[in-house]
């Protein structure tokens, strides 16, 4: 499952984030900040997270975004292969999706066809 990433990087992100459950002293609990997840709905890339489900769907877009910031965040290879395209991971390429502003993400969207 690791063969094509930085585990150092995934293992500090996910303490990152493990971070954001602190509670105790020096627990945390084993998933997402709820806060985190009611973003990722925020911006329509999981569906609704509240329930007692304990998984939740990426949306189409959501998995594309997903599997775009697996491999630019954590990759070792300079470039990825998605669905067919090769993709840059280079940050000067691609920067992060932070900068992209809404009409460019709705631009790639569109160019991709998931509209």
């Amino acid at each position: 499952m690791f063969e094509n990433l930085d585990t150092e990087k995934l293992a500090e992100a996910t303490l990152g984030l493990l971070a954001l459950t602190l509670h105790d002293g020096c627990r945390v609990w084993k998933g997402i900040d709820w806060d985190v997840m009611d973003l990722l709905y925020q911006r329509g890339w999981i569906l609704d997270p509240r329930g007692k489900n304990p998984s939740v769907m990426l949306t189409e877009s959501g998995l594309e975004i997903a599997e775009a910031m697996l491999m630019r965040q954590f990759g070792q290879a300079k470039a990825c292969r998605h669905r067919g395209a090769v993709h840059a991971i280079d940050p000067d390429v691609n920067p992060p999706l932070s900068e992209i502003s809404q009409v460019q993400r709705e631009d790639i969207h569109n160019d991709r066809g998931l509209n």
